[in-house]
């Protein structure tokens, strides 16, 4: 993560695979891979929450509805 004031780097997690832009989505960044995992990290200090296998790759972010909690 990056300072928006002076491009300061905040903090840094490795992924270790491809992945598409992150999405923040509350306090968190969603980071899906190529190899079908969707990571949680959160944005405050890059720590990582959780993960979850798809059976299939993801080639594109996570999107959310703003108005209700639904992640797509």
């Amino acid at each position: 993560l990056v300072r928006r004031s002076d491009g300061a780097v905040q903090w840094r997690t490795p992924v270790g695979e491809s992945f598409a832009q992150p999405t923040v989505f509350g306090d968190v960044a969603l980071i899906a891979t190529a190899t079908g995992k969707l990571h949680s990290i959160g944005v405050q200090d890059g720590t990582p929450r959780s993960m979850a296998q798809f059976s299939q790759p993801l080639a594109a972010a996570p999107g959310f509805d703003s108005q209700r909690p639904l992640l797509y």
